[in-house]
C-alpha cells in the first residue's frame, strides 16, 4: 500500500537540498523503506540497528557537511512528512527519530497547519516537547 504522503517526498527533498546547500555539502533520500549504503556510511551503526529491530524509520533522512575553520562538521537531518494536520503524536515521532539518529535537525513537514489547540499547547510547553538533545555516544 502506497501512502499518499509519498508523493510529497521528491518535491520536499528538492526543497531541502535548496535550503541546506548554501550551508555546505548536503544529501537527502527517502528512507521510509530502507537506508542506502551512502547514507548508512554517515550514520551510527547502533542507531541503524535499533531502527531495524523496531522496524521504523523516518520518511526522509539526510546529512549536511559544513566547512568549518578547522575542518568539517557533520549534521544529520531527519524529516517526517504528514499530508494531514500534524498531531502531537507526529511531533513525538519526529523527535524520537532525531534522538535515535543523533540528528542536528528534525523537521515535521505538512501542507496543513497544526490545529489552534495544538499550537497553543506547544507554545506553553515548547521547551519540554520540541527540544531534543544531541549526543554522540551511548551510555
Amino acid at each position: 500500500m502506497i501512502r499518499t504522503e509519498q508523493r510529497l517526498y521528491d518535491p520536499i527533498i528538492n526543497a531541502l537540498v535548496d535550503k541546506f546547500s548554501p550551508l555546505g555539502k548536503c544529501y537527502f533520500e527517502n528512507t521510509s523503506q530502507k537506508f542506502s549504503e551512502k547514507l548508512k556510511e554517515q550514520l551510527d551503526d547502533y542507531s541503524l540497528f535499533i531502527l531495524s529491530i523496531e522496524r521504523m524509520s523516518p520518511d526522509l533522512t539526510g546529512y549536511l557537511i559544513k566547512k568549518e575553520t578547522y575542518g568539517e562538521s557533520k549534521h544529520i537531518i531527519v524529516a517526517e512528512i504528514k499530508e494531514d494536520k500534524p498531531t502531537l503524536k507526529d511531533i513525538y515521532q519526529t523527535k524520537r527519530y532525531a534522538e535515535i539518529l543523533h540528528a542536528s535537525y528534525a523537521l515535521l513537514i505538512s501542507p496543513k497547519k497544526l490545529s489552534m489547540e495544538r499550537r497553543k499547547f506547544l507554545i506553553k510547553r515548547k521547551g519540554e516537547i520540541t527540544q531534543f538533545t544531541q549526543t554522540n555516544k551511548f551510555s
